[in-house]
């Protein structure tokens, strides 16, 4: 299966990084994994330079290029207003496969810091999220973040537990995976 990751991954270490980097490392073995690195120069939130707006230019042209024949997209989203802005792009140019984008949120502010503050923002990203195959929870507090406008077989758990990242829920697929993602690991929690 060819899967295009779109996250970042180390260096700079953070969680981010981290727990991408994990998630990498466990699937890259059996797929064809094709990276689009959102690592960031320095840790500063937001556009803070002229090079992380080329930085930015180039993530979304390699997203153009990279999408084609792409069977699963992984995409960890953001929650500065920046971020929120090149996710929606990335969105944009993803268009006719987000029935095929997990989406993963590693952060619980997102609804807080943007959807509240901005109510526009909130429908710009509604019009997408509803669309896309999956959403990938970190906590159930982030649940509330996309509970009124996400398909609730559309959640998924991810659990850090042995240096694996267990995604997706045996028991939600129909079988019929070809186009979803279909990873070694499952986490069977109902």
């Amino acid at each position: 299966m060819k899967v295009l990751y779109i996250a970042p991954l180390p260096p700079p270490i953070n969680g981010h990084s981290l727990v991408s980097k994990e998630f990498y490392d466990s699937i890259v073995s059996e797929h064809n994994v094709e990276v689009i690195n959102l690592r960031k120069q320095s840790l500063k939130e937001g556009v803070d330079s002229i090079q992380r707006v080329v930085e930015i230019l180039k993530v979304l042209v390699r997203t153009f290029f990279k999408k084609s024949k792409t069977d699963a997209v992984y995409f960890t989203i953001s929650e500065s207003f920046a971020g929120n802005l090149k996710d929606v792009l990335i969105y944009m140019i993803c268009f006719n496969l987000l029935s095929k984008m997990y989406i993963h949120l590693h952060g619980g502010s997102l609804k807080r810091l943007l959807f509240d503050r901005y109510p526009w923002v909130f429908r710009l990203n509604r019009f997408f999220i509803k669309r896309v195959g999956g959403v990938i929870l970190s906590g159930d507090s982030h649940l509330e973040i996309f509970r009124d406008y996400v398909d609730r077989k559309k959640f998924q758990s991810s659990l850090i537990s042995h240096k694996t990242i267990y995604f997706f829920r045996k028991k939600q697929f129909d079988g019929s995976l070809s186009s979803q993602i279909q990873f070694d690991y499952y986490l069977s929690v109902i």
